[in-house]
């Protein structure tokens, strides 16, 4: 009788969801299994800049991916995120939503992908 190995899990990000995303959604990730889950708003950094939240991403304990809604982020601070390493998942905004609104497009999102976002091997964008 053979026995079948799994291949080895990949290494998980902490997802972070930024401020335009409910804080409630990492919450939700928590329950699912995302236990190192968090929003920028329990992380007490919802009202900084973009530019300080990146920083004190990349000196934290955890390797992190932030999930946003900010089209733009990606590119208006690219060499930041770069020199930090850290990924960047972008919800899309030009998807019609619709029958839902748009909180409910978000979380539907992040739940779809959370594991494909957390898994990011290597820093870049997800």
């Amino acid at each position: 009788m053979s026995t079948r190995r799994l291949p080895p899990e990949q290494p998980r990000r902490r997802l972070v969801v930024d401020h335009q995303i409910s804080w409630k959604v990492a919450k939700e990730l928590r329950a699912r299994g995302y236990r190192d889950a968090m929003a920028l708003f329990e992380m007490d950094l919802h009202r900084e800049g973009d530019r300080a939240v990146i920083q004190a991403l990349a000196d934290g304990t955890s390797p992190s991916v932030l999930v946003t809604f900010d089209q733009d982020l990606p590119y208006t601070h690219r060499d930041d995120l770069i020199r930090a390493a850290l990924p960047v998942a972008v919800l899309d905004s030009e998807v019609a939503w619709a029958p839902r609104n748009e909180d409910e497009y978000k979380r539907d999102v992040l739940h779809r992908w959370a594991h494909a976002i957390a898994s990011t091997a290597e820093p870049g964008y997800a």
